[in-house]
């Protein structure tokens, strides 16, 4: 019975959104969530005898495992499928707009957010408004460390969900929301559909847990069973700028051939997207803005107005 109604309510949210004059593509990155409103949409559009097929939309620099996964998807379902291939070169050049569009230096932000704007700038030749499966993750428990301590007690992981879907607006939407918007083009979220939130906060949360043989967001890969390949619906969690290949682009960009890395990857990676982004929004302090302060980030005030970023050719 719970399946059931994860799996109806979830298509009723995405066939909602499939209402336009314009025609609705899809950002598929050939992960669990934009794979299953994929489906959902595909299924929507061959049952209301559209004209075309669902067109879909994907990023990765080449032999990326979200480019490979995306194509596998587009072909079962048989959409009209899209895809960017990111040379190093595009991700680059590609970086201050992101950083500008999103107004963040997060490392995850902005690896997820230059992806998303090479994205959205092609897609908005083709359609005006895409799904998206932002959200899932949020709802069903699908991040490694809602599995581990402190979030192993039932009643902590409830308030580790309702803390991460109440910060969405500072963090996890933004590379698509505005990245989107950057282009014109509308994302629309059916996992944010207000019946999905309702019934997805009333799952309990022992139901979301993974285990022996229990893989996460287990609940929504039982309920859309039988619509895609058994190797997409069993496919593991991974970041969008891991799975687009932007995170080993980016570093690549950032580390000089023959360098031999002593620091914390991800604590200079931020360091020069701050710098970035302070060059891109020069006066603007962190923490009023962003509700943080520069983590990991050392501030001269004697520094120039627009510092210096590690990134070439940026």
């Amino acid at each position: 019975m719970l399946l059931k109604s994860i799996r109806e309510t979830i298509v009723s949210a995405v066939e909602d959104r499939m209402m336009s004059d314009v025609g609705i593509g899809v950002f598929l990155s050939g992960g669990l969530d934009s794979a299953f409103v994929t489906a959902v949409a595909a299924e929507y559009a061959k049952r209301h005898g559209h004209r075309r097929s669902v067109p879909t939309f994907a990023v990765g620099s080449p032999g990326s495992p979200d480019l490979l996964a995306a194509r596998v998807v587009a072909e079962h379902l048989g959409t009209e499928h899209h895809e960017v291939v990111m040379t190093p070169e595009d991700a680059v050049a590609a970086l201050p707009r992101a950083v500008r569009a999103i107004d963040h230096f997060d490392v995850h932000l902005v690896r997820s957010a230059v992806p998303n704007l090479l994205l959205a700038e092609y897609a908005s030749r083709h359609s005006r408004a895409v799904l998206t499966g932002e959200g899932a993750d949020e709802f069903f428990a699908g991040y490694p460390d809602c599995h581990r301590e402190p979030y192993l007690a039932a009643d902590a992981l409830q308030a580790r969900l309702v803390e991460t879907v109440e910060g969405l607006h500072w963090e996890n939407l933004q590379p698509c929301d505005r990245t989107t918007m950057a282009y014109g083009l509308e994302a629309r979220v059916p996992f944010l559909d207000r019946d999905v939130i309702e019934l997805a906060l009333s799952i309990p949360p022992e139901h979301k847990r993974i285990g022996p043989g229990i893989e996460e967001k287990k609940l929504l890969r039982d309920a859309f069973t039988g619509g895609l390949p058994e190797g997409i619906l069993r496919r593991g969690k991974l970041q969008f700028g891991h799975g687009s290949g932007a995170k080993d682009v980016l570093t690549a960009a950032l580390t000089p051939a023959g360098t031999a890395r002593t620091v914390d990857l991800d604590a200079e990676e931020e360091a020069a997207f701050y710098a970035l982004w302070s060059a891109e929004l020069p006066g603007i302090e962190p923490e009023p803005a962003l509700g943080r302060s520069a983590l990991g980030v050392e501030r001269d005030s004697g520094s120039p107005e627009r510092p210096q970023t590690a990134f070439p050719h940026v």
